[in-house]
């Protein structure tokens, strides 16, 4: 209980950005549901909170995944990683396609901004076709 009570009180700070620690915490709850599932005192209680869990969770923004990638210290190998761990310990299907729209949403947002604020004073001719980039390579 004792992890659940610093989550909820981390989230509930009003001066302190929490959005990228959102989907770590997370992630770490489901550890603790994983552990504990076959305690025979706690097994009825954890498949309570993990359907309250999934109810919240189980799809919730992409913001919390872009915000993930952002922290410097997870970047975006951290944040795959967090997500196969996160849907291994909810025994949650094709952990692959969520990553794959996640990645297709940010390649999708990288290209947006690269699209608008990308150098229009350019020496280069208008005719040459430079190779399209990518957030990814």
């Amino acid at each position: 209980m004792k992890k659940f009570e610093r989550v909820t009180r981390l989230f509930s700070w009003v001066y302190y950005p929490t959005t990228n620690l959102v989907f770590y915490e997370l992630t770490e709850i489901t550890e603790l549901f994983h552990t504990y599932r076959h305690d025979s005192l706690l097994e009825n209680i954890i498949e309570l909170m993990k359907a309250i869990f999934n109810k919240y969770f189980k799809h919730f923004p992409t913001i919390f995944y872009f915000a993930t990638i952002m922290d410097p210290r997870i970047k975006f190998e951290g944040c795959k990683y967090l997500l196969e761990n996160f849907y291994e310990k909810m025994n949650y299907p094709d952990c692959f396609l969520a990553w794959n729209d996640i990645e297709l949403s940010i390649n999708n947002m990288y290209d947006f901004y690269d699209s608008q604020f990308e150098n229009k004073q350019s020496s280069q001719p208008a005719s040459s076709s430079r190779p399209k980039s990518s957030l990814l390579s």
